[in-house]
């Protein structure tokens, strides 16, 4: 909880997600990745599914804040059908965001994303 990483190479974070709806979660929130990335590489966060929660049908990261990435701004590749995420802030992050499931036979699998900014490339004073 509140960290920063800064200036890694291939992610900021590697990092478990959370169970839905767990409001009150600490495993991994309010951290911020900054300056992140080698060439098309860069996560700010790869989150991934918690093993403690391997029954889980849902899967949930939160509170997360990254800024200048060459990669997405977060990632993860989870067996669920409900992937939520929510509270995240991503600035000037080349490859956005990438959430994606793992497991081809199912029918159907919802995604959301709430309570969340997305900004493009600024014209940041500290980055020529």
């Amino acid at each position: 909880m509140n960290n920063v990483a800064a200036g890694c190479v291939w992610a900021g974070y590697v990092a478990p997600g959370h169970e839905c709806g767990d409001t009150e979660q600490v495993s991994f929130r309010n951290n911020i990745a900054h300056s992140i990335g080698g060439w098309r590489t860069g996560y700010g966060v790869y989150i991934y599914a918690n093993p403690a929660h391997s029954t889980s049908k849902c899967f949930e990261m939160s509170h997360f804040t990254a800024y200048k990435t060459a990669g997405s701004c977060a990632t993860s590749f989870v067996d669920t059908s409900d992937h939520r995420a929510h509270h995240l802030t991503c600035i000037d992050a080349e490859m956005g965001i990438s959430f994606n499931t793992g497991d081809m036979e199912r029918d159907e699998v919802e995604m959301s994303l709430s309570d969340s900014h997305i900004f493009g490339e600024t014209n940041a004073e500290d980055c020529p």
